[in-house]
């Protein structure tokens, strides 16, 4: 299934949300979307799903445009997650599936074998007549994936699943996404980059509703690598920076600290070149104002 976004841009009255997208999705693998909150995440991710219209541009199914007349079947073959799925609370979270099943047009005959498939999937089959009211924000979070996945999706596109997780359940989602990604092309909206690494195998970064970068992880991870850095100082010894330099996170044991900083140079004796992780490179996209096809530049002041 080949996705592309050809010139897409949407409106809403005089605020322009997405300006000009110009961009294809893989048939396979995770895709990551990111950016900060109105970045236009979450409308990308309603034009990909059928659900709003682009006020201009094209969204194309393998190479054709999708209009009224192909917007049934392009639907079928996607599988979309709202930020705030909705369920009937007092449906079992079996009869939930099997609701959306049939709303999904999806053989009567086929419907309760489809449906235990999916409670396997999810990991929720020794929950399947627990009412959707009982289920935890996690168990929730995988009953909506499995909604997504009822139809098999060719394109599978997840908006902030993550975002009412607790640490723990965000990595049993991850680990889900880990299993189906092989198979299809999962397109997930997330301010929550932590614990992906290991599985994100492309990424997409919004500005104000425009291409900031666009790439492989890897690839960025490793352009990112020389201007990660660690820095351990002790207590009532702050530490001077001799670059400019972004403050990622800082950690206290006892009496010493370990800052996790980006800089173009070393920020100060002692400095140790760190491992990146994916919340590194985005805010360092960020700080520098990358384009999507404009290399990393030094920064040219703290901020």
């Amino acid at each position: 299934m080949n996705i592309q976004l050809h010139e897409v841009t949407k409106r809403f009255g005089s605020r322009v949300a997405l300006h000009a997208l110009e961009h294809s999705l893989p048939c396979r693998g995770l895709t990551v979307v990111g950016g900060p909150n109105g970045a236009g995440k979450s409308v990308l991710l309603k034009i990909l799903a059928g659900v709003v219209a682009p006020t201009s541009g094209q969204l194309l199914w393998d190479g054709v445009r999708v209009d009224r007349t192909r917007l049934t079947a392009y639907k079928f073959r996607i599988g979309y997650m709202p930020q705030e799925p909705a369920f009937y609370e007092g449906q079992s979270a079996q009869a939930s599936l099997a609701y959306f099943a049939r709303l999904k047009g999806i053989p009567s005959g086929l419907v309760e074998t489809r449906v235990r498939q999916i409670l396997r999937i999810v990991h929720l089959d020794c929950l399947a007549r627990r009412p959707v009211k009982h289920l935890s924000e996690g168990e929730r979070a995988r009953l909506a994936l499995g909604v997504a996945l009822l139809n098999d999706p060719d394109l599978l596109l997840l908006d902030e699943p993550g975002s009412k997780l607790d640490p723990g359940q965000r990595i049993e989602l991850w680990e889900l996404l880990a299993a189906i990604k092989s198979t299809r092309s999962v397109v997930m909206a997330t301010h929550l980059f932590a614990g992906l690494e290991g599985i994100v195998d492309h990424v997409v970064i919004l500005e104000d509703g425009r291409l900031l970068y666009t790439g492989s992880a890897d690839a960025l991870l490793a352009e990112v690598a020389p201007y990660v850095w660690d820095v351990r100082s002790t207590l009532g010894k702050e530490p001077t920076w001799s670059s400019p330099i972004r403050v990622v996170s800082h950690r206290r044991q006892g009496s010493d600290t370990t800052w996790r900083l980006l800089a173009s140079t070393p920020p100060c004796a002692g400095a140790r070149r760190a491992a990146p992780a994916l919340d590194d490179a985005y805010l360092w996209l960020r700080w520098c104002g990358r384009s999507a096809d404009v290399g990393l530049t030094r920064p040219t002041g703290e901020i």
